[in-house]
């Protein structure tokens, strides 16, 4: 004899889906008014509060993802590696770099392990008699780009007058301005990132999906719309396919047997 099996999917771990779900609950209880099989059995008024909060919470939370990831690009723009961009790109802190670099590697020869008062890795090595050096740079690293970039400015304003990076061959200024620059919009995209993280984390909480929590954690989105559907189930048994009017997800099968349907 042929089993009908019902399975009612509930969004879990999906913060997005389950909002919408609990959305459309609200407007499908607003829509039956009295009628609504929910009425005086599910508090809707704290149901649609905590959907709320989720809002609250979720939306300035992706809102300051997409800035970050804005700020974060900008700053490889400035920084020159960017898409499209390399070291021929005029005016990128790495086109900085790479000209004090070239400079070096001419001023030092013979003695390029000096390179390292400005910050930079220098590797020299013997083979076959051949003196090899290599100055390693953090070519796609923004943060590294930075720091050498940082470090050969702080070099250059310690020297003073002294320094070997003289105008017009070497605009300092210019190098310097555009590492801060670099710099502010990286911190920035930073702290976004914490911000988008703690919004996050909250409206996780309030979804019923964080560390330790499950459908029975009292007061949750998770919770509440496990309650709507056991309830609905009863409402419309035999008829499950009515849940899917509530936004449900609802999948209808047969099959031989007599073990019992488990709902997810």
């Amino acid at each position: 004899m042929s089993r009908k099996n019902v399975r009612v999917d509930i969004p879990v771990g999906r913060i997005d889906k389950t909002v919408q779900l609990g959305d459309a609950i609200v407007e499908r209880h607003i829509d039956l008014g009295p009628n609504s099989p929910l009425t005086g059995q599910v508090d809707m008024t704290e149901f649609a509060t905590v959907i709320t909060d989720i809002k609250a919470n979720r939306t300035p939370a992706k809102q300051d993802g997409r800035k970050k990831e804005a700020w974060n690009e900008e700053s490889r723009i400035i920084i020159g590696i960017g898409k499209g961009q390399n070291l021929q790109s005029t005016g990128t802190v790495n086109w900085h770099i790479n000209q004090c670099t070239r400079f070096m590697k001419f001023k030092f020869k013979g003695n390029e392990e000096q390179a390292s008062l400005w910050g930079y890795d220098v590797v020299v090595t013997q083979k076959g008699g051949r003196r090899n050096v290599k100055f390693k740079v953090p070519k796609r690293s923004p943060n590294g780009l930075l720091e050498l970039g940082t470090a050969i400015v702080n070099k250059h304003t310690t020297d003073g007058l002294s320094t070997i990076f003289l105008t017009p061959t070497f605009d300092m200024a210019a190098m310097a301005a555009r590492i801060v620059t670099a710099q502010q919009l990286r911190e920035d995209a930073s702290n976004s990132d914490a911000t988008k993280q703690a919004g996050n984390e909250l409206a996780r909480n309030l979804c019923g999906y964080g560390q330790g929590q499950t459908s029975e954690t009292y007061g949750t989105l998770y919770w509440d719309i496990t309650r709507v559907r056991d309830l609905l189930l009863t409402v419309h048994d035999n008829n499950e396919e009515k849940l899917s009017l509530w936004g449900f997800n609802v999948v209808v099968s047969t099959s031989h047997g007599t073990k019992p349907t488990e709902l997810p």
